[in-house]
């Protein structure tokens, strides 16, 4: 019998850190959706482009904006340009 190969541990990025304790998007302080928001999307099983979780493409939502950017709240969405104009918007 062949050995099945030992797979290796995906590697976790730590988003957390740069999670902020307000919405960026609308600027509510309470229901934080923790770890930020990827503002251009992992895809489906997570990406190991080190672009896809830098700081730059996080955003800090509350569940109400982050249900809107998932297109889970009719007749509201946020568009990755959207975030990303508001991410832009804070950056001091």
């Amino acid at each position: 019998m062949i050995p099945k190969p030992k797979r290796r541990p995906k590697k976790r990025h730590n988003t957390k850190q740069y999670a902020k304790e307000y919405c960026e998007y609308c600027g509510m302080s309470g229901g934080i959706i923790d770890p930020p928001h990827h503002i251009l999307p992992k895809q489906m099983g997570g990406s190991s482009n080190p672009a896809i979780h830098h700081p730059d493409n996080l955003i800090t939502l509350c569940r109400y904006c982050h249900d809107a950017a998932h297109h889970k709240i009719k007749g509201y969405y946020i568009s990755p340009d959207e975030l990303k104009r508001a991410k832009e918007g804070n950056n001091e």
